[in-house]
């Protein structure tokens, strides 16, 4: 009875996320422990189930295993923290143009390799913002610094800064997605797809 009962918690566990998983997958442990000590047959099984939701909360925990999702709202991440460097070699008093425009192509192909499809789908209106103010404002003002063309300089500034806008309006939904730690069985589809 008890290893049935440890192998219905090690199958909940799968389904569940983060601290919730973590409860339910050693109860399932300590359950199967009671069965075994009982001389139950099939205790292992929920035993097995509960460690291995225990091992994959920790490794989540650890970074060793992300999300799609976290992996793509870090790369953006990856390109803002290269965009305030941009713009903290910008307010220099003679900037070193080669510099910026180098770093603005490092932010640029980081951003262009963002799914911005997957995370629209948890935060709308991130596509459109990405993609049309920050990738195109960084692109016009590359091209701006490149040309010496102080318009498509003030026109990318104008994108950067509608995207800053937003990123600011929506800066806790973005670390929200960033933070999220899906079920193991959730983590396996989006593997499998």
């Amino acid at each position: 009875m008890l290893s049935i009962v440890s192998v219905i918690f090690g199958v909940v566990s799968f389904f569940l996320n983060d601290l919730s998983a973590v409860g339910v997958a050693f109860l399932a442990v300590m359950v199967a422990f009671l069965a075994s000590r009982c001389n139950e047959r099939y205790f292992v099984f929920g035993m097995l189930l509960g460690a291995i939701v225990l091992n994959f909360v920790c490794l989540q925990h650890m970074d060793i295993l992300k999300s799609e999702t976290k992996t793509q709202v870090e790369n953006v991440y990856r390109s803002l923290r290269l965009s305030n460097q941009v713009f903290g070699m910008m307010k220099d008093g003679n900037p070193d143009e080669i510099n910026i425009i180098s770093v603005i192509d490092q932010l640029l192909q980081i951003a262009r390799e963002v799914d911005t499809e997957l995370l629209d789908s948890s935060l709308l209106g991130f596509k459109q913002h990405f993609e049309s103010d920050y990738i195109e404002g960084y692109a016009l003002l590359k091209q701006g610094i490149a040309d010496s063309d102080i318009g498509k300089k003030l026109k990318g500034s104008i994108h950067a800064d509608l995207w800053a806008q937003w990123n600011i309006d929506n800066k806790d939904e973005l670390e929200k997605l960033r933070q999220s730690k899906p079920s193991l069985i959730s983590f396996a589809l989006s593997k499998i797809k």
